[in-house]
């Protein structure tokens, strides 16, 4: 293995990876560049507003919380789990 990683550096893939969320926001640069700072607060407060919005935790099933199978019962709890995230 340590032969291999000669070739393929695991910065270089995370570089890769990361480099078209790089590209995304660079593009954004003209477009916040014109705008003034009340504006730009402002696109940032709707922002805030969408994330707070889906941020928001789902509320337990009745079946999550009074299935007679402890074991169902975690998979439920497990699996809303999965979805907030």
């Amino acid at each position: 293995m340590r032969f291999l990683n000669r070739f393929v550096d695991s910065n270089d893939r995370e570089i890769r990876r990361l480099q078209p969320m790089v590209d995304q926001t660079n593009a954004l640069e003209a477009e916040y560049e014109g705008l003034s700072d009340e504006e730009i607060r402002g696109h940032f407060a709707e922002l805030r507003a969408e994330i707070t919005d889906v941020a928001i935790p789902d509320e337990p099933s009745e079946d999550e919380l009074h299935h007679p199978d402890l074991e169902r019962r975690r998979e439920l709890k497990k699996e809303r789990r999965t979805r907030e995230n």
